[in-house]
């Protein structure tokens, strides 16, 4: 009893002096910037700021009273809205803050809109739908400008592509463009407040790398899994179902929708468009944009999303496509 006494009391100094360490260290990591959220299963944290780290960048990232990235001007009540939706190459936290897209975008209008970033990474058209329907304020949005990163998305719509070692997220099955069965984040579980706990300190991190790195041994990995996803028929349905979706929002709100897709390959552009086309959505693909303007969409040296540059090209794009008419 008294050595499981002194083993218990140790390993607690131990974690709370590397806790100590990692926070006021040049290896501070930051802490988890997602909470628990019943109606899309994970979202920002409000009025929060942590760090981006990866082998080329250390960024100081924000989050608003909304839990959206930071714009760099106070929301104004006497404007009207534009909003961005999309994942991680929107949401952008590897970039400084005023290079963000909404901001990039917001400073190019001159700041006749209150431009917001409801982008949230790990997600796909689908969770952006959610998104769009249960965040944004309609009534005061004017235009919604929603990325897909459609390579991806492609097998992220489909709820069983899911790592169980994520954050619960909400899902939708279409059996057709108008009909849809929502599935629902898991109702929040007690290891998922023990993460909320543990996401405010620094060795949340650390933790989850080390549960990740059991697990992947012992189960298959998300692109094993992705493998067997050989039908792509109903993804297709639900990655369509789901811009169309949000598309009739918009139009219903007499919100004015642009997609623009992100795609490096040409078949999953190609049958997006025919379908857009069809449908009479409006689009834009930003590689070929950019090709037309002899723009080149550069990556960050150590990973896929956008660069500071390239994200400044996009807004660009957008700002003089005339999406936008003069306020």
């Amino acid at each position: 009893m008294k050595k499981t006494i002194i083993f218990t009391l140790s390993l607690l100094v131990s974690l709370i002096s590397f806790e100590f360490f990692l926070r006021y260290s040049p290896f501070e990591y930051g802490t988890s910037p997602g909470i628990y959220d019943k109606e899309i299963g994970v979202w920002h944290k409000k009025n929060f700021s942590g760090y981006s780290i990866s082998e080329c960048y250390k960024t100081k990232y924000y989050y608003d009273e909304k839990g959206l990235p930071k714009s760099t001007k106070v929301y104004d009540e006497n404007k009207n809205d534009i909003v961005f939706l999309g994942d991680s190459f929107v949401e952008a936290v590897m970039i400084e803050n005023s290079g963000i897209i909404h901001n990039v975008l917001a400073k190019e209008l001159n700041y006749k809109y209150n431009v917001l970033n409801y982008g949230l990474s790990g997600t796909s058209v689908v969770q952006s739908f959610m998104i769009f329907k249960n965040k944004v304020n309609l009534n005061k949005t004017k235009y919604a400008i929603e990325f897909v990163e459609l390579d991806g998305d492609i097998l992220e719509v489909n709820y069983q592509s899911h790592n169980k070692m994520a954050r619960p997220k909400v899902y939708l099955n279409f059996k057709s463009l108008n009909k849809y069965k929502i599935i629902p984040p898991r109702e929040i579980t007690l290891k998922d407040k023990i993460g909320d706990f543990l996401g405010d300190y620094q060795i949340y991190f650390f933790i989850k790398k080390l549960i990740f790195s059991i697990k992947k041994r012992t189960t298959p990995s998300i692109k094993e899994k992705k493998k067997t996803i050989l039908n792509l028929s109903q993804n297709w349905l639900n990655l369509e179902a789901s811009i169309y979706q949000s598309y009739l929002l918009a139009k219903k709100n007499n919100i004015k929708f642009l997609l623009i897709i992100n795609s490096k390959k040409v078949h999953n552009r190609e049958t997006l468009k025919a379908f857009l086309t069809k449908e009479n959505i409006p689009f834009m693909s930003i590689q070929e944009e950019a090709q037309k303007r002899g723009i080149v969409l550069h990556s960050l040296s150590c990973e896929d999303h956008w660069s500071k540059e390239s994200l400044n090209d996009i807004a660009k794009i957008i700002f003089e496509s005339g999406f936008i008419a003069p306020n």
